[in-house]
């Protein structure tokens, strides 16, 4: 009695359905793939292109007040936990870059410019103080005089007003050029924001010269 041969092997039809079996599942993980990393992608560049936006800002802000600002009364600060003391010379060098990690200008917003110039002992109407606090660069603003440091700390009350103009900030220094015991009337800024996910840190930079005097 003769019995059919045991089939070998796959068909073609069987080898089709278990190619599309493994494809499927592969493909469905390349698409997650693919979308996770457009999706990372796409908040990398949201979020770095805030920093970018926010140092912008910074220096705009910077630029304004301190090209409002009396070049032969400003004060650079050194700040250590929260007290302020004014940034000196630490050599007796004839020229030397002088840093800190705040700024104080004095700046004239008077609602009759004409009453100051006619008061040629009048310096400054306000001052604009920048630093450094809690990863956050802020201004206070406020009448001027007093100066916005008082021994050693910041002033506070009603006729002062504080903003805040970048957040995720790693550090700032402001620098200015001592010459002949003279301040030269430019002042520096350089500002390094960090994205606080990706820890991507990016760097800006910019002077502004202050006024000689109001309107002299």
């Amino acid at each position: 009695m003769m019995h059919g041969q045991k089939k070998q092997g796959f068909t073609l039809l069987e080898m089709m359905i278990s190619i599309t079996i493994t494809v499927i599942p592969i493909m469905a993980v390349a698409a997650m793939l693919s979308n996770g990393q457009r999706t990372w992608n796409n908040v990398y560049s949201s979020t770095f292109t805030q920093l970018q936006a926010e140092s912008m800002t910074a220096l705009l802000s910077f630029g304004q007040w301190g090209r409002r600002s009396n070049r032969d009364n400003y004060v650079i600060y050194d700040v250590t936990r929260g007290n302020y003391t004014e940034a000196l010379p630490r050599t007796t060098d004839p020229v030397e870059v002088v840093s800190g990690e705040a700024v104080e200008f004095h700046y004239w917003d008077a609602v009759k410019p004409s009453e100051i110039m006619l008061n040629v002992n009048i310096e400054a109407t306000h001052y604009a103080l920048f630093y450094l606090e809690n990863k956050k660069l802020k201004i206070d603003r406020g009448p001027y005089p007093p100066q916005a440091v008082q021994r050693g700390k910041r002033r506070s009350g009603p006729n002062v007003t504080t903003e805040v103009i970048a957040d995720n900030v790693k550090k700032v220094e402001f620098s200015h050029t001592i010459a002949g015991g003279s301040p030269q009337g430019a002042v520096r800024i350089v500002l390094t924001m960090q994205d606080p996910e990706t820890k991507k840190e990016t760097t800006v930079m910019t002077t502004t010269l202050l006024r000689i005097g109001w309107p002299r």
